[in-house]
């Protein structure tokens, strides 16, 4: 496949992919979205529990295989079965060791009900163990379009089961029990159109081999983990469920927010880097261009989220989850600026640098973890600020390196940022504007929802009309993308 084809083939993919990571995760967003109707904070702070350490599994039971599969060009047929039956067999050792530490972990966080969830929860292990090369190679062809349809089912269905039983009353176990039916669905599908049959050649020379490249991304997933669920176990072990459950919560939706829209990008980028890997000028333009995107998209959503989620929050949630508008307005600008750097992993990988994003991880996190644990023993509030500003602390090593090994221009982050920034400041200030002066005199209930839906189409407006005056350019590529992606997809 020529370069053009490839990006053509990408662009195109797109669609299907936005639409395959927004069935990814907005199964588990619409269950953190509903659940709260018939959940106590409590119950989310559980969830909260499990799915920390769960998560934490998961990146182990990956080990970089699917980013192996992925990325390899050469001796892909032995290289995909060996990962297959490779990610078998670290599935069924983790599920074992979870089992019989889940006793552990109740002590950790002085909470005995975690002992059964860890090992009701953890099945999820064991089937997704079969199914990821399976999806990893659906990804690697650009099968998007079959790949999306298997999310999409799968997580209607775990929607479905978990309001299903939180509406009976099994609180907590009804996210388990939604969990566990999308990744039974999934599995099924994924065996049933299944394009090769996997057969008992284990091909073990190539687990040495997949383990060399998987070895820096397992340690950066690691390291993720960290940046990603320790906030939520620093909270819940120190500050208790309930605010672990209004945390974690908070968070989940500013940062869904952000990373769902921006998946119509960052759910094509290793496929296509990799494919880029031996012309590092094209390689650098599509991660700038790529970037820039993001950040146009990112930016003017935090800042408004920030503004109108306290208002929001209110409406729906009138008589429970009070507090929970605040946290969301800091953490809100936190996941704007955090996804400014979301292609930096895929793009190293793709030149072969994996171990680049660790060198990244590697500082911050020993910065991270003691000021995490020292700002929580003050409260809530001053723990999401210093959790929030460690973003600033992690953009120096994400900067540097891009511009290093991606021969990017010194200044190109100040490019990036620059019409999206000061368009964003003046939607927001519009926003900010409108709200001072419309909410207290405008009554709660289906009025207010009327108001703030004209306060969004203003300030989408300011914003486009600023856009189009500081970057015209910018503004024809957003929607040269959306023609794109809403056009037909699929396969060439």
């Amino acid at each position: 496949m020529s370069e053009s084809q490839l990006i053509q083939t990408a662009i195109r993919s797109s669609k299907w992919a936005l639409i395959a990571r927004i069935s990814q995760v907005s199964g588990r967003a619409v269950m953190m979205i509903l659940l709260p109707l018939w959940l106590a904070s409590d119950d989310f702070g559980m969830i909260t529990m499990f799915t920390s350490v769960l998560a934490l599994v998961v990146v182990l039971q990956q080990a970089g295989l699917i980013e192996t599969v992925i990325q390899r060009e050469q001796g892909i047929e032995d290289v995909r079965q060996a990962a297959l039956w490779l990610g078998v067999v670290i599935s069924i050792f983790l599920y074992g060791v979870l089992f019989f530490s889940a006793p552990l972990f109740s002590i950790f966080f002085r909470e005995p009900r975690l002992v059964g969830a860890l090992r009701l929860a953890g099945l999820q292990i064991l089937m997704s163990g079969i199914s990821n090369i399976p999806l990893a190679w659906l990804q690697r062809t650009f099968r998007y379009k079959l790949y999306a349809l298997i999310q999409f089912f799968s997580a209607t269905l775990m929607v479905a089961v978990a309001v299903l039983f939180a509406v009976l009353g099994y609180g907590y176990r009804a996210y388990i029990l939604g969990v566990l039916s999308g990744t039974l669905s999934i599995l099924i599908l994924a065996i049933l159109f299944l394009e090769w049959r996997p057969t008992f050649k284990f091909h073990f020379h190539w687990w040495g081999e997949i383990f060399k490249f998987s070895g820096f991304v397992l340690l950066e997933m690691i390291f993720g983990w960290f940046f990603v669920y320790f906030d939520n176990v620093t909270v819940a072990k120190n500050l208790g469920s309930e605010a672990a459950g209004m945390y974690s919560l908070a968070f989940y939706i500013a940062t869904m927010s952000i990373a769902i829209p921006v998946s119509a990008i960052s759910g094509v980028t290793l496929a296509t880097f990799s494919r880029l890997q031996g012309d590092v000028e094209k390689l650098r333009d599509a991660y700038f261009q790529g970037t820039r995107l993001i950040a146009a998209y990112a930016l003017p959503t935090s800042f408004g989220l920030s503004l109108l989620g306290p208002t929001i929050f209110r409406i729906v949630y009138p008589d429970r989850w009070e507090g929970l508008g605040v946290l969301l307005s800091i953490l809100s600008l936190y996941a704007g600026f955090g996804h400014l750097w979301a292609l930096n992993s895929d793009a190293f990988k793709a030149i072969g640098r994996p171990e680049l994003m660790v060198k990244i991880y590697a500082p911050v996190f020993f910065v991270m973890i003691p000021f995490y644990w020292w700002s929580s023993l003050y409260g809530l509030i001053p723990f999401v600020i210093t959790r929030s500003l460690i973003v600033l602390v992690s953009a120096l090593p994400h900067t540097y390196f891009a511009i290093r090994y991606l021969n990017l221009k010194n200044n190109y982050l100040l490019q990036i940022l620059k019409a999206p920034l000061v368009a964003s400041s003046m939607m927001a200030v519009s926003v900010w504007t409108l709200i001072s002066l419309g909410s207290s005199r405008i009554p709660t209930g289906h009025w207010m929802l009327y108001f703030l839906a004209v306060v969004v189409a203003i300030g989408a407006g300011v914003y486009w009309l600023a856009l189009k005056i500081l970057s015209p350019d910018l503004l024809w590529q957003i929607g040269r993308l959306f023609r794109k992606v809403t056009q037909g997809a699929g396969t060439p």
